[in-house]
């Protein structure tokens, strides 16, 4: 596909995404009102995951910024179906064109960010696999998560007019066990390509791959710091603070380090962020 007809294509995809953004808060405002209490926590990750997607895959031939592309428009699409379907149920169950199939699409939605992340991890930073050997692996994974939407998707309950009442005997109950333990092995093998493609990179390779392990090293960090100080001293205002931060590093930071990371715009400068961070740190710790 060549460049100029890409760039349309992201940001035709990004409008739509942002269309679907709007829409789910506003649904889910009015939903509010009503008395409804769900809220979709991935509206949040949908601004930043999609825009640096969008730009990627204008400016770059890399594979990483459709699928970032592709979470954004998913968690957008997942956010809407859910605030739709109880906005369904708040008024009147079936008041709603087709509201039993938007909650039905919901449910095949969300797993499939699991299967996006899946290929990002494979696929960073050149948008290609760590090595030939890898392909194996990245047939398991695709075929093992695909199994794994498609029988849970298919799976019986209340009003779902797809389901296989099979997958209730102890034979499917089994099936899905087993399709759903291969499909959390595929993540875990996905988590460890990084690693592994760090330990063979060049230089350049290495500092996009520092990007990105560095936002969310400092993210997690922030959130547990979080958690756990807020059980000791729940009375301290820095404790909500470092929350913010962790929470802000994975919808901002984390597209904004994979934009640097690919893009290589500052790409050089990531050993002189982590070793202020770590002096600072380290002298507010002792503070």
């Amino acid at each position: 596909m060549r460049t100029r007809h890409s760039g349309w294509l992201a940001l035709l995809l990004w409008g739509l995404t942002m269309a679907l953004e709007v829409a789910a808060i506003w649904l889910w405002l009015g939903n509010h009102s009503r008395g409804g209490g769900y809220f979709a926590p991935q509206v949040f990750l949908v601004p930043g995951f999609a825009t640096v997607g969008a730009v990627i895959a204008a400016r770059r031939a890399n594979t990483v910024g459709w699928l970032f592309v592709g979470l954004g428009l998913l968690a957008a699409s997942h956010a809407v179906s859910m605030a739709y379907a109880e906005r369904d149920t708040l008024i009147d169950p079936a008041s709603l064109p087709a509201g039993s199939l938007v909650e039905l699409l919901s449910g095949w939605l969300w797993p499939l960010n699991y299967l996006l992340l899946c290929l990002v991890l494979l696929l960073f930073p050149d948008g290609r696999l760590p090595s030939p050997r890898w392909r194996p692996a990245a047939r398991f994974i695709l075929v093992a998560w695909g199994v794994s939407i498609l029988l849970n998707g298919l799976a019986p309950a209340e009003g779902h007019p797809l389901g296989v009442p099979a997958l209730q005997w102890p034979a499917g109950q089994l099936l899905l066990l087993v399709v759903n333990a291969a499909a959390l092995a595929g993540l875990v093998i996905s988590a460890a390509a990084p690693f592994l493609r760090f330990r063979r990179a060049g230089y350049q390779q290495r500092q996009q791959l520092k990007w990105v392990a560095f936002t969310v090293a400092v993210s997690v960090i922030c959130v547990l710091v979080s958690l756990g100080l807020g059980e000791l001293f729940p009375e301290v205002d820095v404790i909500g603070l470092l929350g913010l931060l962790g929470f802000l590093g994975v919808v901002i930071g984390i597209p904004m380090a994979v934009a640097v990371a690919i893009l290589r715009h500052r790409l050089y400068d990531i050993d002189r962020v982590i070793n202020r961070t770590l002096v600072y740190g380290l002298l507010t710790a002792l503070l």
